[in-house]
């Protein structure tokens, strides 16, 4: 299995990106969904994975930038050909955390 990039725009409600001094903390977990069995979990440095301007290199498609990267360890997607639930936990400084949740589909490698 090979490690997976995530790349996302985070922001307020008024359209700003989300900066770093506004985040207090970022935790993340893992879960398979066949089992709901927890494959990772996490901590995030907060200016090593959010950045204050948007980016748009690190193969980002689209022209609108991201200001969130983290490199999802490959031990957190120990099978493949399922999916698996990712739940990020973002604790704004003085506020109630949040969610962010995707789901990723992990492939058989088909070579050794």
């Amino acid at each position: 299995m090979a490690d997976i990039v995530t790349f996302q725009g985070w922001e307020n409600w008024d359209g700003a990106l989300l900066l770093q001094a506004y985040l207090g903390t970022i935790t993340y977990k893992v879960f398979r969904t066949d089992t709901n069995a927890q494959t990772g979990t996490g901590s995030l440095t907060v200016s090593a994975v959010v950045f204050d301007t948007a980016q748009t290199n690190s193969g980002w498609p689209y022209s609108d930038g991201f200001n969130f990267k983290f490199l999802l360890p490959a031990s957190c997607f120990p099978v493949g050909g399922i999916a698996y639930r990712v739940e990020f936990i973002v604790t704004p400084t003085g506020l109630e955390p949040f969610p962010i949740v995707f789901r990723a589909f992990a492939q058989n490698l088909l070579t050794s």
